[in-house]
């Protein structure tokens, strides 16, 4: 704008000294445009863990390599994660001109303030042009899952006995098989394991069933953002895997829209259902029953549930959790 102002005050003026000044500027917004028209750049690699925790800081590393004959512009490199809810701050690394055929490393911390998961992840590469006067800045959105898990919080001192050291313990009807003993007078002749039995000369019959005692359940209500609820999600979470760390089965029951329900937890999808979290709905009658019946008499039940619930239902779920033996566990209460 400046070099045309001076131009069209040139010919009116008729003024040799504005028309010089008016062509050098002409040729310096000239040479920074085409200094990056014609320039190759950089390629920019970038490496960090696709498993993070609220509060917890970790490294990204950006890889730069100059394929170009000469040495590259300065550099502004962005990245940010692609999510319905901010769940970590922009990241922004400056880095200084890459000599030809060279590689370099950037690094910087992320450090995500919100649970949740991004599917997507946004990353630019700002160079600047000769004499600062233009700037390109190529957005690339990768497909990237991140998972964010709650923050780390102390578990519930509660007691877990896990599973009877031989498998057995006490048991209910079910399909699991908890060992062989002997036959007795009412056993279905299709139970009957017949290598067994050959190899001691007794019958000897397939032990079916299911824990028990010792088993965890948890149910969510509540929306994410609310501090409350979220110190709760990261509370029972945590209890979570300190009950899975001494043997013993955990179930989850989460309703949202579109985010579907879970069964047993396992190692690698623990932190799932803490995650998704976005907006737990009141569980359906038969998803509540769904998860008693799986749970078992002697269970625990823990409620993971906002302030905003309403008392009457608390109060239904210990009603009904009591008569089918299980206690109930407001997480609220340690969070």
């Amino acid at each position: 704008m400046a070099a045309t102002a001076l131009v069209v005050l040139a010919v009116l003026t008729r003024s040799v000294w504005l028309q010089v000044v008016a062509c050098g500027l002409f040729g310096l917004v000239a040479s920074s445009a085409l200094s990056l028209l014609f320039d190759k750049g950089c390629e920019v690699t970038l490496q960090h863990a696709n498993e993070l925790v609220v509060g917890a800081s970790v490294e990204i590393c950006f890889t730069v390599e100059n394929e170009a004959l000469r040495r590259s512009r300065p550099l502004a490199l962005h990245y940010e994660l692609v999510s319905a809810r901010p769940l970590a701050p922009t990241v922004t690394v400056y880095v200084d001109p890459v000599p030809p055929g060279e590689r370099v490393e950037a690094r910087a911390t992320l450090t995500p303030m919100a649970r949740g998961e991004a599917m997507e992840a946004r990353w630019s590469v700002t160079q600047l042009g000769a004499f600062g006067l233009f700037t390109i800045k190529p957005v690339r959105t990768l497909p990237r899952r991140v998972a964010v898990a709650p923050a780390l919080a102390p578990p519930v001192p509660l007691r877990f006995e896990g599973g009877a050291p031989d498998g057995l313990g006490d048991t209910r009807a079910g399909l699991d098989v908890r060992g062989v003993r002997e036959w007795q007078p009412g056993d279905a002749a299709r139970h009957v394991n017949w290598r067994a039995t050959a190899r001691t000369g007794d019958i000897r019959v397939l032990e079916r069933g299911e824990p028990s005692h010792g088993a965890l359940g948890v149910l969510f209500a509540g929306s994410a953002g609310d501090p409350r609820f979220e110190a709760v999600l990261a509370t029972t979470a945590a209890t979570v895997e300190f009950a899975m760390d001494r043997g013993t089965d955990c179930y989850a029951w989460l309703e949202q829209p579109g985010a579907g329900c879970f069964g047993l937890l396992t190692a690698a999808s623990s932190a799932t259902p803490f995650i998704r979290v976005e907006r737990a709905e009141l569980p359906s009658v038969k998803g509540f029953s769904h998860l008693l019946e799986h749970v078992g008499e002697g269970g625990r039940l823990l409620l993971a549930i906002a302030n905003d619930v309403p008392p009457g239902w608390v109060e239904q779920v210990r009603d009904v959790a009591a008569s089918s033996g299980l206690e109930v566990v407001d997480m609220r209460e340690f969070a």
